[in-house]
């Protein structure tokens, strides 16, 4: 039995003895400190569209401009093709 082939079945021994999945498990959630302040007002500007025409909703750029007009520092990241706002 080579070095590699004794990996993978070690590995595989122990994904069957654990019920849960092996690695690292956060205990808390990540704080959105840059977007956090925000979420309500992002949540409020979907949850008014839900009562527009569907070509009346707000765009992820437009939610973006909004936010920006009211004092959020952050952006959307342009070397992912379609820019959207992180929630």
């Amino acid at each position: 039995m080579n070095k590699q082939s004794f990996f993978i079945l070690s590995s595989l021994r122990k994904i069957r003895e654990n019920s849960q999945p092996l690695g690292y498990l956060r205990t808390k959630p990540v704080e959105k400190t840059n977007i956090g302040p925000y979420l309500d007002r992002i949540k409020g500007l979907l949850k008014s569209d839900k009562q527009e025409h569907k070509k009346q909703y707000y765009t992820a750029k437009k939610i973006l401009e909004i936010l920006q007009s009211e004092g959020f520092t952050g952006g959307c990241r342009h070397d992912i093709p379609d820019c959207s706002v992180p929630i």
